[in-house]
């Protein structure tokens, strides 16, 4: 399952805007690992299929140029029903498609 993810760890209010539009907000465990990426990395993610409260979630950051890659661990802070808004889409996508089982 491939989904957005969002780097962000300054403002935590863009953060619960993101999780009703169905974009994963996390951040790096390790604030330093941030400075190890550029734009020369594609990223891929480990965990997303079983996401939960409080579980981690792992990228792995590949280069382009040598095809060295690097795991970061990660972690979000949200809930069973943002998580359920994520994997539908948005919140919107959510409620349409409960709305159509009725």
């Amino acid at each position: 399952m491939f989904k957005l993810f969002s780097l962000s760890w300054k403002i935590k209010i863009i953060n619960k805007i993101k999780n009703h539009l169905g974009v994963l907000p996390i951040t790096f465990v390790n604030k330093s690992d941030y400075d190890k990426i550029t734009s020369k990395y594609l990223a891929s993610t480990e965990g997303l299929s079983s996401i939960a409260p409080g579980k981690p979630l792992y990228l792995t950051f590949k280069s382009i140029e040598s095809g060295k890659s690097f795991k970061i661990e990660a972690k979000h802070t949200m809930s069973d029903d943002q998580i359920d808004w994520f994997k539908a889409g948005s919140a919107l996508n959510l409620i349409a498609s409960q709305q159509q089982k009725l």
